[in-house]
């Protein structure tokens, strides 16, 4: 049995996707790439949602594990906008909100995550409008 999409009567989130942010520690120093030590760290939204995606509620049963293969893909798919079934949106949120203890937040730098938590907390109901 495969996963064909939402049912016609799901509900639906979306969230508008954040610009990428810059990382910098609790002091407000710019951290550096640990990949490439001369340039500032910085993290894209992509990023931070497949880190979510790693933490033990995604893994707690199967409906969980389609939650995240369902999150990830429409995240590849995503171009400014991130649609997700309400349902996988709140274990996505849960996983924000109160990251489980084996994929904790960094408390050094987590303050920066602040923008992205919101996008995925205050996601909206309905479609943003498009602007001719």
């Amino acid at each position: 049995m495969t996963y064909s999409g939402p049912p016609a009567e799901a509900k639906m989130k979306y969230i508008t996707i954040p610009d990428a942010i810059d990382i910098f520690n609790i002091d407000g120093v710019r951290m550096n790439d640990a990949h490439s030590p001369e340039q500032g760290a910085t993290l894209s939204f992509e990023t931070f949602v497949k880190a979510r995606l790693i933490d033990a509620r995604f893994g707690a049963d199967m409906a969980a594990v389609v939650a995240a293969v369902e999150i990830k893909k429409r995240l590849k798919d995503a171009n400014g906008l991130l649609v997700l079934e309400e349902e996988h949106w709140l274990r996505l949120k849960a996983a924000t909100e109160f990251p489980s203890r084996e994929s904790p937040y960094h408390a050094e730098v987590s303050h920066n995550l602040v923008p992205f938590m919101r996008a995925i907390c205050n996601a909206s109901d309905t479609a943003p409008s498009a602007t001719p």
